[in-house]
């Protein structure tokens, strides 16, 4: 497990000093920022996601929103509740806000790789951690040359560990998952790679039977590729979210 947090160059405090930072600035953001924020936390959709009985579910919000501000609504949302699932032994929760990782000429993880990285480096980070039952996966199925690609931030590869981790968690462990800002990596360069990711992602939350995966995707405007991603957002195993233009 050190082995191979320490090939996916994983980062502990990377999380958290992106917490800090949207909690921070959206705690001192204006009246209506905050009735957003509040209007997403109580919306009925969101509930359901979030219900202990909601099943493995994709969730996609579309804040309908000025998407140029410093910080969303949105991420002040997706941080307010991976710090209040922080506390959980019973949740396993994966978080990363894509609006704090924009410029791949100073961060060249600023992608869909370098997300799928930070999410590998959560998971197998919190199966070690925390006071539920130990457990280790059998990452045997994993080469040598798996390990060595991770090292070169190989796509194929981290999806791989990724998804071997994942379908060999104890039957009803809850994962959730918050990637915020998705717009970000959804332009020109980079929309290739980030659709690919989200269509093998929700190939994974639509096929886990006994585990609990629900991931909860947002956009501070509009997603524009997420009916491309492969699953039908009819309610079940996936549902959109529209946040009202004034609330």
């Amino acid at each position: 497990m050190k082995s191979l947090l320490a090939s996916l160059d994983f980062d502990p405090d990377f999380l958290q000093e992106d917490m800090d930072h949207c909690l921070t600035l959206g705690f001192r953001e204006t009246p209506e920022f905050q009735d957003r924020a509040a209007w997403v936390m109580k919306a009925p959709k969101t509930s359901s996601f979030l219900d202990s009985d909601s099943g493995s579910k994709l969730l996609v919000v579309n804040g309908n929103h000025d998407a140029t501000h410093f910080i969303s609504p949105l991420s002040y949302v997706c941080a307010k509740l991976t710090d209040y699932m922080s506390v959980s032994d019973e949740i396993i929760c994966l978080t990363y806000f894509c609006s704090r990782h924009t410029n791949e000429w100073r961060d060249p993880r600023a992608n869909a790789q370098g997300l799928l990285a930070q999410l590998t480096g959560q998971l197998l980070s919190q199966l070690k951690s925390k006071k539920r039952k130990r457990f280790d996966p059998d990452l045997s199925s994993l080469s040598i040359e798996d390990q060595s690609a991770l090292e070169n931030d190989d796509y194929a590869a981290t999806w791989r560990t990724f998804e071997t981790v994942i379908k060999q968690l104890p039957r009803g462990t809850v994962v959730v998952c918050f990637i915020d800002a998705l717009t970000v990596y959804e332009n020109s360069a980079r929309k290739q790679d980030t659709s690919a990711l989200m269509k093998k992602l929700s190939r994974l939350i639509r096929k886990s039977k006994t585990l609990d995966l629900r991931c909860m995707v947002t956009y501070p405007g509009r997603s524009n590729y997420s009916d491309m991603w492969g699953i039908e957002f009819d309610g079940r195993k996936a549902d959109k979210l529209e946040v009202p233009e004034h609330v």
